[in-house]
């Protein structure tokens, strides 16, 4: 494992975890002032004339490049840097593969010098700033923001979110999406999600004016992080337009307080609707008298019982008789019976208890070597044993919660740190005996939860247990004191196992 991350690391290091850059030079100019800026033409413009092909380039996915460093902006700009090198100031794009299985955006583009560049196209100090810039529509009493996600793949690194502006939540942005807000406000304010982390971007809405806001998600720690993205007019019709969304949902009409309109009522979540007839197309209007902060839509506790089959992973020590060897092998198969609580302080993230019991036992009649009663007269013939092994933990643990539309499916992933007991209650021809130890125990869940209502869920459960025992105390009668047992490092008792469990799931 350290070996991977190191090798990682050092792919990182060599190539920045930046995108795969391959270029064409057809002919060879001075390289273009980096101040001077660089007209961008997507697939559905038009070439302007008196234009001299000067390369090609493209940009795309190394395997290991970093989500934040191919969105579809960071590609453009880096394909603008590698015109700016081989002597152009335009580029027009003739290839845009979104993400599919790669996170990322590829395109192919090819390197243009126009000899005129005497515009204010060309002019700009800041070419973000004028690609940004919103169009103005027909309309003059309300701004259109048309937002989009692409199909991602990523699992639970691309987790659905909420997008807010300002305190109030617009849409749940989910991947392979788009959706059109019509916005009654103007001023400025802020579009902003967040997961693990917040990400925000400053937005200044004017009436009449429409903008495009792509968002997706980068890498994180335990969940992807969101990103938001104010794109110019010209990607973003073409985007949005051309993007058959899986979750494509119906226009939204808002009203949402803004810094240049503090007191108007906010226009939120609400079961009212009507039909707009000025653009012949059903709206829905949201209407709230006063301002509320965003409330999570997942149940803030959660409960659940759980039972199933363990398989402990520890190998059998080698020193242990032949004749015993299916005796302890039928011991490291058993049950457990466990319960746990979690309490969620935001959408992803929880602390709760966890308590979890293993047991297995088994009986049988043997013959040969006894491992505790030995001598000669009773080697030979046969006998009874008889095993009972129990391991409870009972312990802290950290949860991340990854949710589906309208939290039917829920997936967790809880980290649990505590108390771990071990105890065997045994006999051998009668004559019986104790042995118990305890430890620090880990737990590792990987949970799915089916809802069937807001309350309810079918649980399903994959467990990995983690402890080793370096002592143990040994009772042959209740008589005599227990005898301490310290136990070198090659001949520890391990306790690691893993447990399969089906249960039911409670949330409030």
């Amino acid at each position: 494992m350290k070996k991977t991350l190191s090798f990682f690391a050092l792919i990182c290091v060599l190539t920045g975890c930046n995108p795969k850059v391959t270029t064409q030079i057809v002919k060879s100019l001075p390289e273009t002032d980096k101040y001077q800026g660089v007209e961008v033409i997507e697939l559905n413009q038009e070439v302007p004339k008196n234009v001299e092909i000067i390369g090609r380039v493209k940009v795309g996915d190394t395997g290991f490049t970093m989500t934040s460093n191919c969105t579809y902006y960071a590609v453009v700009e880096k394909a603008k840097e590698e015109a700016r090198k081989m002597g152009g100031n335009m580029i027009k794009i003739t290839e845009h593969k979104l993400p599919g299985m790669s996170t990322c955006h590829s395109i192919t583009a090819l390197v243009l010098h126009m000899g005129n560049t005497d515009t204010q196209l060309f002019l700009s100090e800041n070419p973000k700033e004028i690609m940004t810039k919103p169009s103005t529509t027909r309309d003059t009493n309300y701004a259109i923001l048309n937002i989009y996600r692409f199909n991602e793949r990523g699992g639970v690194f691309s987790p659905s979110y909420n997008l807010n502006l300002g305190d109030s939540v617009i849409c749940r942005v989910k991947r392979d999406y788009k959706k059109t807000v019509k916005i009654k406000s103007s001023g400025s304010t802020t579009l902003w999600a967040q997961t693990e982390t917040k990400s925000e971007i400053p937005i200044t809405l004017e009436q009449g004016k429409t903008y495009y806001v792509r968002c997706g998600t980068r890498g994180g720690i335990q969940v992807g992080r969101p990103t938001i993205e104010l794109v110019d007019n010209e990607t973003g019709k073409y985007q949005f337009e051309s993007f058959t969304a899986k979750n494509n949902e119906d226009t939204l009409q808002m009203t949402i307080p803004t810094v240049s309109d503090p007191n108007e009522n906010l226009i939120s979540s609400s079961n009212n609707s009507s039909v707009q007839s000025s653009d012949n197309s059903y709206q829905q209007e949201y209407i709230l008298s006063t301002p509320k902060k965003r409330e999570t839509e997942n149940p803030k506790t959660y409960f659940s019982i759980t039972a199933g089959y363990s398989h402990r992973t520890a190998p059998i020590a080698k020193n242990i008789p032949i004749n015993y060897i299916e005796h302890f092998e039928k011991l490291t198969n058993g049950i457990n019976i466990g319960g746990d609580f979690n309490y969620y302080f935001s959408d992803f993230f929880g602390l709760g208890a966890k308590c979890l019991v293993f047991k297995s036992s088994d009986t049988r009649n043997i013959r040969g070597t006894r491992l505790l009663y030995n001598d000669y007269y009773h080697n030979n013939a046969d006998f009874n044993i008889s095993d009972t092994h129990i391991m409870p933990f009972i312990g802290l643990q950290f949860s991340t919660r990854f949710t589906g539309i309208e939290h039917k499916n829920v997936f967790l992933m809880n980290y649990g740190l505590g108390y771990m007991g071990y105890i065997d209650k045994g006999s051998e021809d009668n004559h019986s005996y104790e042995i118990n130890g305890k430890t620090a125990g880990i737990v590792l869940d990987i949970d799915y939860s089916h809802w069937f209502s807001k309350h309810v869920a079918l649980d399903l459960r994959i467990s990995a247990v983690v402890g080793t025992l370096s002592k143990l105390y040994y009772e042959k009668s209740s008589i005599a004191p227990p005898q301490e047992i310290r136990l070198d490092k090659e001949k520890r008792e391990g306790l690691g196992r893993l447990d399969f469990s089906i249960g039911v799931r409670f949330g409030k």
